[in-house]
């Protein structure tokens, strides 16, 4: 029985690897994090077949994301906004603030997504109604960190810009968590959440070699 776990274990460790792109760093531009991920399966999240005003209650899923947040202080929720000019319009991720009305967030606030596998990269446009000061927003993935630049990205009609953050690591995550810092004094929403996915060759791979271990076991 030893042996066989140990023929388990050497079996993920090995998938695990093969699963993984060999690289780990930070992006603050949408072309570089594309490059560093091209040519591997991934997933958007435009919030585009969402109907604007659908709230997302703490820990519901939309676009296949799970959403952990802290928002205004935990009093709003998250909601498919459309109020602004965002890269892909016409939603994006904002709050339900019923004080305000503009369905923003705000400093010190800060979002958590999980993905339902694990992932090797994950990036998102920050939309913002002014400029901000580099280094304002992370991103943590728990095994890497990003900050912003400051680098606007694209210039809306309607006077906001968009920023980009992102990061790829070598070592696969479950989740991202995106935050303002709190003495930041502007107002930012999410769109355009693009995360890599598990190759389907790998996972095949993966579950083939998991069915003879469990025939060895029966077996035995």
């Amino acid at each position: 029985m030893v042996g066989k776990l140990k023929w388990l274990a050497l079996l993920l460790a090995v998938m695990s690897f093969a699963a993984r792109p060999a690289f780990a760093d930070a992006y603050t531009t949408s072309a570089s994090f594309q490059a560093a991920i091209a040519g591997l399966p991934t997933a958007t999240a435009n919030f585009d077949d969402l109907t604007a005003g659908t709230i997302i209650p703490e820990g519901g899923t939309a676009d296949r994301i799970t959403f952990h947040y802290n928002v205004n202080g935990g009093a709003d929720t998250l909601e498919i906004s459309n109020a602004f000019d965002t890269t892909s319009a016409p939603n994006y991720l904002g709050a339900n603030d019923p004080t305000t009305g503009n369905g923003a967030f705000f400093g010190g606030d800060s979002i958590t997504m999980s993905f339902a596998l694990p992932t090797n990269g994950v990036g998102m446009f920050i939309i913002l109604a002014s400029d901000s000061a580099p280094g304002d927003f992370t991103l943590d993935t728990g095994s890497a960190q990003a900050s912003s630049s400051g680098v606007i990205q694209q210039t809306f009609t309607d006077g906001g810009q968009a920023l980009f953050l992102g990061i790829t690591s070598a070592t696969p995550f479950s989740s991202a968590t995106i935050s303002l810092d709190a003495n930041a004094g502007y107002i930012w929403n999410l769109d355009d959440v693009t995360y890599t996915t598990p190759e389907p060759g790998s996972l095949l791979l993966l579950a083939t070699g998991l069915g003879v271990f469990v025939r060895r076991i029966r077996k035995s």
